[in-house]
């Protein structure tokens, strides 16, 4: 194993001293840098003739309150569709594998909670590579392989969280220390990566990533971590022999070869928007619309005006904690979508898509609702709640002019 190495961060200098650029007033400025590819975006190249558009009605809607227990779903964590038009949900609520046919019928259940093969403890995504359904486990981190016919086949246990799997059966995972240097304010320890074969065992720590931002508290004997609103995370999304690393400390997704080589680097020009105290309130209004009765909610809103507040939010992302999609993700044909960060309180949201070559393509909206998970070359399938909280999965038509 190879000692650990900052994987490189590199910041786009003015246009007007870089050779070698292509530019026109609407398209992105690309250059090369050493061998890494730049793409600096601005505005999309779609028109509205052209924009992609989400259906303003879902084609499939599997969810509910009352009727077919099945249809019943409290705890969402990941969905996908198989290429035969299935749908498999990871059911963090039961830590069981859901299959519906491609009419949204139930067909069967598999996993369970518990410690057994093809059990989980705490499920987190799955993947669908070949003719497996790979699913992530965090605790203890582990990798369970099932057919498509539900049939569980085996497990693989890691030292680091994975994130993904390459096309050749390698494994990223991350590593993240938070009490190797315990201190009191914010804190955003480096996370490591880590490469592992097939069967777990570590091959190379291939680099390392900015981890998640949060309030640290060192009392005596005593550590508490405590994750803030509007703090900065790393999403590390894995596709074929490469993955993304997109920090919302800025807007900008570097892609690296499976051995850590940086390829190429994403840029969007937009500045972060700026935090006041009216963004906090509509985020602890937000957050606590629900949190038990009135005097919780006025408890737990004053505990987090005590905190400290960022000047600017994230580049990209979610507005509220607690959702569970990540805000970059990468589509069936290799389109990168990057979520438009909003303001806390407006739920009109737009996420960015750039094609394979890192060009801006334009933006499409999303109602609010839903937090898209697959989204293929004609489809977004996500989890959607209703005006009761109700989670749902739903599955859009992709309109493309």
């Amino acid at each position: 194993m190879r000692q650990d190495v900052s994987l490189p961060l590199l910041f786009l200098p003015l246009l007007a001293a870089c050779g070698g650029g292509v530019s026109n007033a609407a398209g992105p400025v690309v250059r090369d840098s050493a061998g890494v590819r730049i793409v600096e975006n601005t505005v999309g190249a779609w028109s509205e003739a052209d924009a992609w558009r989400l259906a303003p009605s879902p084609q499939i809607d599997i969810g509910g309150v009352e009727g077919d227990p099945t249809q019943q779903l409290f705890g969402v964590g990941d969905v996908a569709r198989l290429p035969d038009g299935r749908i498999v949900i990871a059911h963090y609520g039961s830590q069981e594998l859901l299959f519906y046919d491609a009419n949204g019928a139930h067909l069967v259940t598999v996993g369970g909670r518990g410690g057994g093969p093809g059990e989980f403890q705490s499920m987190w995504w799955h993947q669908i590579m070949g003719e497996s359904i790979i699913v992530m486990d965090r605790r203890p981190p582990t990798l369970s392989f099932f057919g498509f016919d539900g049939q569980f086949a085996r497990s693989v246990r890691f030292d680091g969280t994975p994130a993904g799997v390459f096309a050749d059966g390698s494994v990223l995972a991350t590593q993240t220390n938070f009490l190797e240097d315990p201190k009191d304010g914010m804190v955003r320890p480096a996370s490591r990566l880590l490469k592992y074969d097939s069967d777990g065992e570590i091959v190379d720590t291939i680099g390392s990533v900015p981890g998640n931002e949060a309030y640290m508290q060192v009392g005596e004997g005593s550590i508490a971590v405590i994750r803030l609103p509007f703090v900065r995370s790393t999403f590390t999304v894995v596709s074929g022999e490469t993955f993304y690393v997109a920090d919302q400390d800025r807007y900008q997704v570097d892609v690296y070869g499976s051995d850590g080589s940086l390829q190429s680097s994403i840029r969007k020009a937009l500045d972060n928007l700026v935090a006041t105290e009216a963004d906090l309130e509509a985020y602890i209004e937000a957050r606590l619309r629900d949190a038990g009765d009135n005097e919780a909610r006025r408890q737990s809103a004053q505990a987090m005006r005590q905190f400290p507040m960022p000047e600017t939010f994230p580049a990209f992302g979610w507005n509220v904690t607690g959702r569970g999609a990540t805000p970059v993700l990468l589509d069936d044909v290799g389109h990168l979508w990057v979520l438009e960060y909003n303001r806390p309180g407006n739920e009109a949201y737009r996420w960015s898509v750039f094609d394979p070559e890192g060009r801006l393509l334009g933006e499409v909206a999303f109602p609010g609702a839903l937090e898209p998970m697959h989204i293929g070359e004609d489809f977004v399938l996500g989890k959607w709640r209703d005006e009761m909280d109700v989670e749902h999965v739903r599955l859009y038509e992709l309109i493309k002019p």
